[in-house]
C-alpha cells in the first residue's frame, strides 16, 4: 500500500501485515468501494485440485479501518469460487460481479480462461465459464470492467503476443 504525500507525490510502499500477507504468494489485489480486499493466495486452508500443489484461491478480507492497511483475517471464498487453479480476480466496486481467471481448468479451452459470477443474497454463485470467442485456446487473464460497466477489458495471447482487448460487458450476462 502507498499513499500520496501532502505535496502530491507517492509515498514509500508499505507491506500489509499478517494475516493479510502470508509466507506464500499473495497477489492480484483488488479493493472494492467499502474497503474490502479480494486477492489470490496459495496460503494454507485453501481448496486444491487433484494436485496438492494446485492451491491458488480467491480470498477476501474486510477492512478494519479506513487506512487501507488493516484487515480482518482473510476468508477463503469456498468451492463455488475456488478449485485451486485461480490466477486473477476482479470484483466490481459494488461487490456484485466477480471475474476470475483459472489456469488449466478441466472445462477451459486452454491456458488461463475467464469465469464470471454474481453475488445474490450475500452469497457468491458458482463461477460460470465464458465461452469462445471471449476465451480461446491461448491465455486470457487480467479481467476488469470499465468504471461505467460497459466494457470487459482482458489480456489475451490469442494473437501470438500478449495484448489488451475490449469487448462489450453484455457477454457477461445480467449483472
Amino acid at each position: 500500500m502507498t499513499a500520496r504525500t501532502a505535496g502530491g507525490a507517492w509515498g514509500a510502499p508499505e507491506r500489509l501485515a499478517a494475516p493479510t500477507n502470508s509466507d506464500v504468494n499473495d497477489f492480484c489485489p483488488v479493493v472494492i468501494a467499502d474497503g474490502t480486499l479480494y486477492f489470490i493466495s496459495g496460503r494454507p486452508g485453501g481448496i486444491h485440485g487433484t494436485d496438492p500443489m494446485e492451491i491458488y484461491n480467491v480470498w477476501r478480507a474486510e477492512a478494519l479501518d479506513k487506512t487501507g492497511l488493516h484487515f480482518q483475517r482473510p476468508e477463503n471464498l469456498g468451492k463455488a469460487i475456488n478449485t485451486g487453479l485461480e490466477t486473477n480476480v476482479y470484483v466490481t466496486p459494488d461487490d456484485r460481479t466477480m471475474l476470475v481467471s483459472r489456469d488449466g481448468a478441466p472445462d477451459g479451452l486452454g491456458g488461463d480462461d475467464l469465469y464470471v459470477t454474481t453475488r445474490l443474497n450475500n452469497q457468491w454463485q458458482k463461477l460460470r465459464h465464458l465461452p469462445a470467442p471471449i476465451n480461446s485456446e491461448k491465455y486470457e487473464y487480467g479481467p476488469s470492467l470499465t468504471p461505467d460497466g460497459k466494457w470487459l477489458i482482458l489480456t489475451s495471447a490469442r494473437g501470438g503476443t500478449t495484448d489488451i482487448y475490449r469487448v462489450s460487458a453484455a457477454v457477461l450476462g445480467a449483472k
